[in-house]
């Protein structure tokens, strides 16, 4: 590993393996699951029963609590029922089961809008009933962002992609370029932002190319390239690089809306009236007979998915290897490939399972040195095991990214990034009660 500063670190990308490889469309699959699941919440009310037929994109159900995410059927078919199954974020949540019947009949519904007619509420509203939400991982509900008071000069297309093994968004930017320029104006007329910036790694010249011939008319949208380290893409660390600004809770306290790109370009799909019903995904590791990018329905199975593609390498299973659900640095580690994608999914990676065992803490002190956050990890690792609650405040835990370098550059391979993020979610927890 070589080390590049505090807070960032050069790592081995992995990109070789899906980086020259196009999205595949893949659309057979006999069934899809649907999660009744947004974020952390499962309140949300079903609108369809067994045996009713279902069209691609109709709606199908949605989250009923604070926040409105609909669902869509992602394909033509018949409901088989609600089933209860692991999710990616490795806790159970029923899923609408539909039988394809693979004619992939339409809902008509007229979701386009004029970028010059739109007003702000009409753009908010249409994503809002989009379901649209971020596609960085979080899958927290777009529209949100764009409700605030405050002032905004800027919105800043996140497209760093600085995960190990993931590149469906490099590939998906390049294929898609005029819808990301489109759903980028929208997001800037939405909250009254006069300039947009569209930011992603250096070195990748097919797009910088795309992107300046894009928008080389357009005065007030600028392209960015940003260095090849981690976590360039957690949004502190680009907004600094960027903009060379800092903010304590939300960008929006310094007039900064920041959205992925896959998110920009379904803003533009549904506002053209392409809105569509499928999910990019790259499948990678090691482990994988065909390492690849794909385009699927949201709710096909990993497992379909998998023997779809080319399958595990002969010695390996989904029980015998390391599944990670996202980037091997900030992603979830499932015990099966029994699990659906959502619509905020964008990989899969399965590498072999290297068996470190951990070792007592040498006191380095590495993982304070390079956590972005500043965070004393250890620390809060230690607060966390005994469930001091006043302590992991005092630490502020509920700062932790979940990036995962301090587990990554930890010598005693103590998964220290483990006991920090249920630090975080048990502070975050004790806030609401």
């Amino acid at each position: 590993m070589i080390f590049s500063g505090k807070g960032r670190i050069n790592l081995k990308g992995h990109k070789e393996l899906t980086d020259q490889k196009s999205p595949e469309v893949i659309n057979d699959f006999e069934y899809v699951y649907l999660p009744l699941m947004n974020m952390d919440c499962t309140d949300f009310e079903v609108l369809v029963k067994e045996e009713d037929y279902v069209k691609q994109g109709q709606l199908i159900a949605y989250r009923k609590d604070k926040f409105y995410v609909p669902i869509f059927s992602s394909v033509s078919g018949t409901v088989e029922g609600i089933e209860k199954m692991m999710s990616a974020n490795l806790k159970y949540a029923q899923h609408i089961k539909i039988k394809n019947d693979f004619k992939y009949e339409k809902e008509e519904r007229d979701t386009s809008l004029s970028l010059d007619k739109a007003q702000p509420q009409d753009i908010i509203e249409g994503i809002k009933q989009a379901g649209i939400c971020g596609n960085g991982g979080s899958g927290f509900p777009t529209y949100i962002k764009f409700t605030s008071d405050c002032h905004f000069d800027y919105v800043l297309i996140n497209g760093v992609e600085c995960e190990p093994y993931i590149t469906i968004d490099y590939h998906l930017m390049k294929a898609y370029m005029e819808e990301l320029i489109l759903g980028l104006k929208f997001m800037m007329k939405a909250c009254g932002a006069k300039n947009g910036v569209i930011a992603f790694k250096e070195g990748k010249e097919t797009l910088l190319s795309l992107a300046k011939e894009a928008t080389k008319d357009i005065d007030n949208i600028e392209i960015r390239e940003v260095p090849d380290v981690y976590p360039m893409g957690w949004e502190r660390t680009l907004i600094k690089e960027v903009f060379n600004l800092r903010y304590d809770k939300l960008p929006s306290e310094i007039g900064l809306i920041v959205n992925n790109s896959t998110t920009a370009i379904q803003i533009g799909q549904t506002f053209n009236n392409k809105q569509s019903f499928v999910t990019g995904i790259t499948l990678s590791g090691e482990a994988l007979e065909n390492p690849t990018n794909v385009i699927i329905p949201i709710g096909a199975k990993v497992a379909d998915v998998i023997e779809k593609t080319g399958g595990y390498k002969n010695d390996v299973s989904a029980t015998n290897a390391r599944l990670i659900m996202g980037g091997p640095m900030m992603g979830t580690c499932v015990v099966s490939d029994d699990v659906a994608f959502n619509s905020y999914s964008n990989a899969v990676n399965v590498l072999y399972d290297e068996g470190l065992r951990e070792k007592p803490c040498l006191r380095c002190s590495r993982c304070v040195e390079y956590c972005p956050s500043g965070l004393q990890s250890v620390a809060i690792k230690d607060a966390e095991k005994a469930q001091d609650v006043k302590q992991l405040e005092k630490l502020r835990a509920d700062t932790c990214v979940s990036c995962g370098l301090c587990s990554y550059i930890c010598p005693s391979c103590i998964p220290v990034s483990d006991f920090t993020t249920k630090g975080k979610k048990r502070l975050l927890s004790s806030k609401t009660k």
